[in-house]
């Protein structure tokens, strides 16, 4: 597990772990591989173990009936529902892959021992919760003070910025976006995304292709999205 060892030792969560700790997980690390549309885990879930992005990118979502809502996409280097390993309880979201991903899966008896004897590892838990708070944060004011336009805007500039490949046209995002993804994401349902995404396309913001789109003026999006 040489790739793994290099791999977590770069992350900020693992950056304490003296040596025999790291060797202690990477005994017991399990390489899972889930493709597109798979999920790992779903809400309520009995909590069993962390699950750290390798490559590949996964929605955290919650559900209400047939609604979905996706406040968070998570890739390379991030654990994956920290809520539940801090408090014990089931899973609070929903994890599905958008694209094939591999993961680092560690027990969950493991993880608990690290906080209990590294404090270091503790306080770095802790910031990624912190982190997490305030992008549920963020959601929040968005849904409460912004409308569709502009949330669906801030969330394909979002994936631009994170995804985007630079083109002669402007940022590709090479994948194909569905309209229940960005739903999710801006808190909406799929009609009114389509009707929003006509309109940008009738603004020259972006082009829609079967597997992929393109940021055609990523300062005029972002202007939508304000």
């Amino acid at each position: 597990m040489r790739a793994a060892r290099a791999y977590l030792r770069e992350l900020p969560l693992f950056a304490s772990l003296s040596d025999a700790q790291l060797n202690r997980l990477l005994d017991a690390i399990e390489e899972q591989r889930y493709q597109a549309g798979a999920i790992l885990f779903r809400e309520g879930d009995p909590y069993s173990g962390l699950h750290i992005v390798r490559s590949g990118r996964v929605a955290m979502a919650r559900h209400c009936g047939e609604r979905e809502q996706i406040p968070c996409v998570l890739g390379p280097g991030s654990p994956l529902d920290v809520a539940a390993l801090a408090d014990g309880g089931p899973h609070a979201w929903t994890a599905r892959a958008l694209e094939p991903t591999q993961i680092y899966y560690l027990r969950s008896d493991l993880v608990y021992e690290l906080v209990e004897i590294n404090p270091a590892f503790r306080v770095a838990l802790l910031q990624v919760v912190s982190a997490r708070l305030r992008r549920l944060a963020e959601v929040i004011s968005e849904l409460a003070f912004k409308d569709v336009s502009s949330r669906l805007s801030g969330v394909l500039f979002q994936i631009a910025q994170q995804e985007g490949i630079a083109t002669d046209q402007g940022l590709r995002i090479d994948r194909r976006l569905t309209a229940r993804e960005l739903a999710a994401r801006a808190g909406t349902v799929r009609e009114v995304v389509q009707r929003n995404l006509r309109r940008m396309e009738e603004a020259r913001l972006i082009t829609r292709r079967a597997s992929h789109i393109v940021i055609l003026d990523p300062d005029g999006l972002r202007r939508w999205a304000e």
